[in-house]
């Protein structure tokens, strides 16, 4: 089984490999509902100078570069810095999501919505980074807490911290065979949907509830020496006397599926992300780690949406001035108007009796 230990000894080799690229995402939500974009990955030279967002940024974004000290031990830092100015939330959509994806790219899906309230607007925006596990049949909370997802893939000791050494140990392990499981499972439910394709496909009898359930448990069979799947297939024809899995498997048409078991299976990234929103108006709800003058702010490594879709998000409102100014001159029109009713009516009122005066007296 892959351990915990394995994660973490990846996880050092990669940091002495000279260290993982940093993002700096900032995003302006201005009055007139532009969005100003400023995307900057930090690194070295070898990381910056190649292509270092997952993003085209030809299609309209202004890239420059330039370097800064780091503070903490003094070495330049590269960067590369990517901006834009979008005429509205949603104009965002097709420039940072991506159709075609992959595990090695941030793929986000930006959502906005406003509510008008006529002295206010309401408004929610959100960013989501959509998780870079392909095979996405399952929650992976089913498996895993959000705390342990934290401590196995972005360093966080949090929930182990009041734990004696024998604890965490079982905490650990117990972990690592539920997470396991979640892979494997992932892994099976993926291969399950390929072969119902195939035998769509050519008309074939797909496999029965009870040998998709045993398929199951023969991916739950595998350990870290990798996942076989022709061997599978060998096993299916003993098992149920079927030959189409092999036959499949000859034609090439798991060649994909067996890459990805194979090269993408188990994420490690250590990329960390810096993400602020300003906003226009007042923030009143979010999800942020910090506010500070009405700029939420986020801070977390690319583990965050490894197997799951991470969502920021912020709710903030609006002032309509020209409602306000409307309203303030209708109140002002109907009290002018109510003024001139009641002297009219009081004129109409004190008109016969003037007219009896004026005959008393003769005029």
């Amino acid at each position: 089984m892959r351990t915990k230990s394995l994660i973490f000894l990846i996880l050092l080799f990669l940091s002495a490999c000279g260290g993982s690229l940093k993002y700096r995402y900032y995003t302006r939500i201005n009055p007139d509902g532009s969005v100003y974009k400023k995307v900057v990955a930090v690194g070295d030279s070898s990381q910056i100078y190649e292509q270092p967002f997952s993003f085209d940024t030809a299609n309209g974004w202004d890239v420059s570069f330039d370097t800064e000290i780091d503070k903490e031990n003094g070495d330049t830092l590269h960067l590369a810095i990517a901006e834009k100015t979008f005429p509205s939330a949603m104009d965002q959509y097709d420039n940072l999501h991506l159709v075609s994806d992959s595990v090695e790219l941030d793929n986000i899906v930006v959502g906005y919505k406003k509510s008008f309230r006529w002295f206010f607007t309401f408004h929610v925006y959100k960013e989501t980074f959509l998780q870079r596990f392909q095979f996405q049949h399952l929650d992976v909370n089913e498996y895993l807490s959000d705390d342990e997802l934290a401590y196995f893939f972005e360093g966080d000791t949090t929930v182990v911290a009041s734990m004696t050494k024998e604890e965490e140990e079982m905490f650990d392990e117990e972990g690592e065979a539920r997470f396991w499981n979640f892979i494997m499972t992932s892994c099976a439910l993926e291969y399950l949907d390929l072969l119902d394709q195939y035998a769509k496909e050519r008309k074939i009898e797909p496999l029965s509830p009870e040998d998709s359930a045993s398929v199951v448990q023969l991916f739950r069979s595998f350990d870290d020496d990798g996942v076989d799947i022709n061997e599978i297939g060998s096993v299916l024809q003993n098992l149920i006397n079927i030959s189409w899995p092999i036959i499949a498997y000859d034609e090439g048409y798991f060649d994909e599926f067996e890459q990805q078991i194979n090269d993408e299976l188990l994420l490690l990234d250590e990329k960390e992300y810096d993400v602020s929103i300003d906003l226009p108006g007042v923030l009143y709800s979010t999800n942020a780690d910090a506010v500070a003058d009405n700029i939420a702010k986020w801070q977390f490594r690319r583990g965050r949406f490894l197997y799951k879709d991470f969502t920021i998000w912020v709710k903030y409102r609006t002032t309509n001035y020209w409602t306000i100014i409307l309203t303030a001159l209708s109140i002002l029109l109907f009290t002018f108007i109510s003024l001139f009713n009641e002297i009219k009516v009081n004129r109409m009122m004190f008109l016969p009796g003037l007219c009896f005066i004026k005959y008393s007296i003769g005029l």
